[in-house]
C-alpha cells in the first residue's frame, strides 16, 4: 500500500479545482516533455497528475499508456516530498523490483520525478523521466529537472487562475443563469437563479422548473410550460425580455424577467440552451410609483441609464479592441513587407540587372518604404494622437522626392485616364535639410486623395519657394471639389464629407489628419482652396533650410573590413522569410541553420553551439517566448546563447515581454539588411570577447 500525503484531501481538492484532468493535449506541456527527453537523453518523459486512484498523463513522449493505477505508480512516492525522487536501478530496490511497470511494459529501470508543487505542501503530480536501463543522476541534472518542473507548474497555475476567475464571476454574478442540454435537461443553475426561485439546491431537475414552483404569467394566469422562455429556447427560438411570475415554495411571489437563446457549437448544431434572468420585483414596484408621479419622466431615468451603460461597455470594448487590432495588424502587415523589401534589396545588388529593371525595382523599394512609413503611423495611432512622432532631419534632394512620390501614384492616375505633372519653380534649392520620409508621406496622402477624387482631367504637384528657407508643396486637381461649409471637416480624424463619399471613393478619412499633424510638427502649415465640380488645391508650406552640396572628393577605396563569421540559428516558420534571412546572412559571411518551430529551436540549441539565435515570436505550436524560456531553463553553456527577437510584433509592451522572457533585444520586420548584419556582428563580437576572456 502506497502511503498518502497527510494533506491528501486538500491535495485532491486543489487538483480537481484545476479542471485539467482528461483535457486534450496542449502544445506547451508536450514541448516540456520533448525538451526533457532531449535534455536528459531518456526515451520516456511525462507530465503526470496523481488522482485519488489513478495516475493520468497530461503530456507524454516515448510511451503509449495514458496513465497507471496509483498502487503501482512511481509518482505516488514522488509526491510525498518536495525533493527530486530518484531510483537509479529499480531492480536493485526491493520496493520496486517486483513492480509491474518494471517487470512488464514499459520495463522501467531508471526513474526520476520532480514534484509539481502548486503551493507549499500541495504536490499534484510530477515531471517524470524514465529509462529502460539503470543510470546515475547528478545534482546538476536534479537542478535542471526541478527548473523544468517549475515551467510546468507555471502552466498549471494558468488553469488555477482561470478556475478562480470563473468561480469569482459566478459567485458575483447578479443575474441568474440556467443551462440545459439539447434535450432540455438542466445541467447548471447558479446561486442567483436558485435564490430567485427560493431554493437552495443547485441540481434542479427539468420537471421542477415547470411544475414544482408554479410559474405564472405576469398578470397572474398559469403559465403554459411549453411557452416558458427556456423551453422555447430548447426548441431553437430566441426569447428576449420575457416576464413571468414565480410562486416560491414559501408562498412568496417574484416577477422574473429573462432572455433565453439556443447554444450552438462551431458547426451550428444546437447543443443546449441558456436562460439569464433576474428578480424584477423591486424594479416593478419602483416603476409603478414613478409612473404614478410622472410616466414620461420615468421612461426617460430608464433610457438615460441604458445609454450610459451602453456607452461604458462600448468604450471598454473599444479600448480592448484597439490593443488587439494594433498587435494583429503589426504582424499581418509587416510580415509580407519584410519579404517585399528584403528581396528587393537583394535584387538591386544583382550586377546583371538591366537599367529598366533596376528602375522598376527601385520604384518597388520606394513604394514599399513609403507604405512602411504609413503603416508605422497607423499601427501606433495612439502615438499620433499624443503628438509623439519624432522627426529625423537629414539632407535630401527635392526634385527626386517629388518625382518619387509622383511615380508611386502614376499608375493609379493613368488607369483612370488622368494626367500627372510635376513642376519645379524658380529658385528651388537642389538640396535641403528635413525629414524626407515624413514629407513623402504627406505628399503621398495629398496625391492619392487628388487621384481618388478626380474623375477626369489631371493632377499637378508644384514645388515653389514662397520665401527664403521655406518650400511650398501644392497638389492641384480637377476633381469633385469641396463646399466651403464642409472644408473644416477634412482635417479631422476619421472624417469625410458624407457617407456617399465613403461609399463611392473608399478610405478612412485618416490621411489628411495625419498629414496636418506631420506638417505642423515640422513647423509648417497646411490648407486648401476648393470649388465644387471645379477642383481643389491643397498647399503645405514647410521650413526646409537649403544646403550647398560640396563636390565629392575622390578617396581611394578602403579595403573592406572582414566581419567575424559566426554561426546563427534562424528560427522562422514562414518559408519566404526563411529563404530571405538565410540569403542576407549568408551574403554577410555567416553560417546559418534554420528551425521552423520553437520545439525545433530547443533541440537545435541543445545539440549545437551557436553564436546567436534569431527568434521569431508568432509561430504555430510553441511560440518564440516559450522556446526562449525553455532554452534558458536548460542550464550550461546552451542556456547562455544570445537570443534576439526577429518579429513583426513591435509594439512597446510586446518588446518588454521579449526582454522578460530572456531575450537580449529585438529586430523588427521588415528588417533592414545593414541593421540585421550589424546586430549579428555586435552579438557575435561580444560572444567572442567572452570566450577570449575565459581562455585568458
Amino acid at each position: 500500500m502506497v502511503a498518502h500525503p497527510p494533506n491528501e484531501s486538500e491535495r485532491l481538492a486543489a487538483l480537481h479545482a484545476l479542471r485539467i484532468l482528461g483535457t486534450e493535449a496542449e502544445p506547451h506541456f508536450d514541448a516540456v516533455c520533448r525538451t526533457a527527453s532531449t535534455l536528459f537523453a531518456v526515451p520516456i518523459a511525462t507530465v503526470a497528475l496523481l488522482d485519488a486512484d489513478d495516475l493520468w498523463f497530461k503530456a507524454k513522449c516515448g510511451i503509449e499508456a495514458v496513465g497507471a493505477p496509483r498502487t503501482v505508480a512511481f509518482c505516488a512516492h514522488a509526491v510525498l516530498s518536495d525533493e527530486i525522487f530518484v531510483i537509479e536501478d529499480t531492480l536493485a530496490d526491493p520496493l520496486f523490483a517486483d513492480n509491474p511497470l518494471v517487470t512488464g511494459e514499459p520495463g522501467v529501470r531508471f526513474y526520476a520525478g520532480a514534484p509539481l508543487i502548486l503551493r507549499a505542501g500541495l504536490r499534484v503530480g510530477t515531471l517524470c523521466l524514465m529509462d529502460r536501463r539503470p543510470r546515475s543522476f547528478s545534482q546538476e541534472a536534479r537542478t535542471q529537472l526541478r527548473d523544468l518542473a517549475t515551467v510546468v507548474v507555471a502552466h498549471l497555475r494558468l488553469y488555477e487562475d482561470q478556475a478562480d476567475q470563473n468561480a469569482a464571476i459566478l459567485g458575483q454574478l447578479a443575474e441568474g443563469v440556467i443551462v440545459t442540454d439539447a434535450a432540455g435537461g438542466i445541467t447548471f443553475v447558479n446561486e442567483a437563479a436558485a435564490a430567485i426561485h427560493g431554493i437552495a439546491r443547485l441540481d434542479v431537475e427539468p420537471e421542477h422548473y415547470s411544475d414544482t414552483y408554479h410559474l405564472f404569467t405576469e398578470d397572474g394566469r398559469p403559465h403554459p410550460p411549453l411557452e416558458l422562455p427556456l423551453a422555447r429556447a430548447v426548441a431553437g427560438e430566441e426569447v428576449a425580455d420575457a416576464r413571468w411570475r414565480i410562486h416560491r415554495p414559501d408562498g412568496s411571489r417574484v416577477l422574473a424577467i429573462g432572455t433565453a437563446r439556443a447554444l450552438r457549437n462551431g458547426d451550428g448544431r444546437q447543443v443546449g440552451a441558456v436562460l439569464t434572468l433576474r428578480d424584477d420585483t423591486a424594479r416593478e414596484s419602483a416603476e409603478r410609483a414613478l409612473r404614478e408621479l410622472n410616466a414620461t419622466l420615468a421612461e426617460r431615468v430608464t433610457e438615460r441609464t441604458a445609454e450610459l451603460e451602453a456607452a461604458r461597455i462600448q468604450a471598454e470594448a473599444a479600448s480592448r479592441a484597439k490593443s488587439e487590432f494594433l498587435a494583429s495588424m503589426s504582424h499581418e502587415i509587416r510580415t509580407p513587407l519584410n519579404g517585399m523589401l528584403g528581396y528587393t534589396d537583394l535584387l538591386l545588388e544583382d550586377p546583371s540587372l538591366g537599367p529598366g529593371a533596376r528602375l522598376y525595382a527601385e520604384r518597388v523599394r520606394s513604394a514599399g518604404s513609403a507604405l512602411l512609413t504609413i503603416v508605422d503611423d497607423i499601427l501606433d495611432f495612439s502615438r499620433v494622437e499624443a503628438g509623439q512622432i519624432e522627426l529625423t532631419p537629414e539632407p535630401f534632394a527635392l526634385a527626386p522626392l517629388a518625382d518619387e512620390a509622383a511615380a508611386i501614384v502614376r499608375a493609379s492616375a493613368e488607369q483612370k485616364g488622368l494626367t500627372l505633372t510635376v513642376t519645379l519653380g524658380p529658385n528651388l534649392p537642389a538640396s535641403v535639410v528635413g525629414d524626407r520620409d515624413r514629407l513623402r508621406q504627406v505628399l503621398l496622402n495629398l496625391l492619392n486623395n487628388a487621384v481618388k477624387f478626380t474623375r477626369r482631367g489631371g493632377v499637378t504637384l508644384a514645388l515653389t519657394v514662397p520665401r527664403e528657407g521655406r518650400v511650398c508643396f501644392a497638389v492641384q486637381d480637377t476633381g469633385i471639389g469641396i463646399p466651403v461649409s464642409k472644408q473644416h471637416l477634412l482635417f479631422e480624424r476619421f472624417s469625410q464629407i458624407d457617407g456617399t463619399i465613403r461609399r463611392e471613393f473608399g478610405g478612412t478619412g485618416l490621411g489628411l489628419a495625419i498629414s496636418r499633424q506631420l506638417v505642423e510638427l515640422m513647423g509648417g502649415t497646411i490648407g486648401l482652396t476648393s470649388e465644387p465640380e471645379i477642383g481643389s488645391t491643397f498647399r503645405c508650406e514647410v521650413p526646409l533650410p537649403a544646403i550647398v552640396m560640396a563636390a565629392p572628393s575622390v578617396v581611394p577605396a578602403a579595403e573592406p573590413s572582414r566581419s567575424r563569421s559566426c554561426r546563427v540559428l534562424l528560427v522562422e516558420d514562414v518559408f519566404l522569410n526563411q529563404e530571405l534571412g538565410r540569403a542576407v546572412l549568408t551574403l554577410g559571411g555567416h553560417s546559418v541553420d534554420v528551425a521552423a518551430s520553437g520545439a525545433e529551436a530547443i533541440r537545435a540549441v541543445a545539440e549545437g553551439q551557436y553564436d546567436l539565435v534569431l527568434m521569431d515570436i508568432q509561430m504555430p505550436g510553441m511560440d518564440g517566448m516559450t522556446a526562449t524560456r525553455c532554452i534558458r531553463a536548460m542550464g550550461g553553456p546552451a542556456a547562455a546563447v544570445p537570443i534576439i527577437a526577429m518579429t513583426a510584433n513591435v509594439l512597446p509592451h510586446q518588446m518588454s515581454d521579449y526582454l522578460a522572457a530572456g531575450m537580449q533585444g529585438h529586430i523588427g520586420k521588415p528588417f533592414k539588411r545593414d541593421a540585421l548584419l550589424a546586430t549579428v556582428e555586435r552579438w557575435a563580437s561580444r560572444r567572442g570577447e567572452t570566450a577570449s576572456a575565459r581562455c585568458a
